[in-house]
């Protein structure tokens, strides 16, 4: 049996080396196309309740997990010269392509009664760009008593304050979130050699983006420990270099 079966190989090798040629460009031109996917998997059927309430809520409110924080000693930014570098950063980041909006306590918003129209604006805070010491205090004691921001920009707990990073959603499930994640590093890492301040980082597109991150180098270590592992393996049995790399090659 395996007589006749290599004769029609060596008999018919041009026609079979052909034959895998094709077949070999064909999947690696579908190779070519795989891509390591953004999104995490869906843990509920569509029809289940707790799923149709959660799409419900994104209709109405948008895609969850779109923002990214950036969180810093609330003490650091008292210094005029820290202020002026957050807000720089903020700007920075805002101006990043995949960004939507910075919100951050050099850029917030008040409340104000229009007596004409008989209903509250929003508008700026007043004074939320500083050039003295003194404007700069005034300005924080004036963010202190807004309470509507403690927990989302400021926490008195922790005595944090953090800068919020919203992302486009058509860039969340892509790999252009990896590039926006990276550049925003950037950005923070311009601030902190300038500033020598302690910055952490939070949030799903962070977290995402790191866990992918990690995944992919992981991917590649394996797939290069896998190739040295078979090659010692086929040199162990054949004692030859010619197997090992004619092998490797298919």
């Amino acid at each position: 049996m395996l007589n006749k079966l290599a004769s029609f190989i060596l008999k018919f090798r041009l026609a079979l080396l052909i034959s895998v040629g094709i077949i070999v460009v064909v999947m690696g031109f579908f190779a070519s196309k795989v891509e390591v996917t953004y999104s995490f998997p869906r843990l509920l059927p569509d029809n289940d309740t707790a799923n149709i309430d959660y799409e419900f809520f994104k209709s109405k409110f948008g895609q969850d997990g779109t923002i990214l924080a950036i969180g810093i000693n609330k003490d650091d930014i008292s210094k005029l010269s820290n202020y002026q570098a957050w807000s720089a950063l903020g700007d920075s980041i805002k101006g990043l392509a995949g960004i939507k909006g910075v919100l951050s306590a050099a850029n917030l918003f008040d409340l104000s009664l229009n007596d004409s129209l008989g209903k509250f604006q929003i508008i700026p805070l007043k004074g939320s760009n500083p050039t003295t010491q003194d404007e700069l205090n005034d300005l924080l004691l004036k963010q202190n008593t807004l309470k509507i921001y403690e927990g989302i920009v400021f926490n008195s707990l922790t005595n944090s304050t953090r800068m919020l990073v919203t992302f486009y959603e058509k860039d969340l499930n892509s790999k252009r979130r990896i590039s926006i994640v990276k550049n925003i590093k950037a950005e923070v890492k311009e601030f902190t050699d300038a500033t020598k301040i302690n910055v952490h980082f939070s949030g799903l597109p962070f977290i995402r983006t790191t866990v992918m991150k990690k995944i992919s180098d992981e991917m590649i270590f394996f797939f290069v420990i896998a190739i040295i592992v078979t090659a010692l393996l086929i040199l162990l049995f054949f004692r030859s270099f010619q197997p090992v790399i004619f092998s490797l090659i298919v």
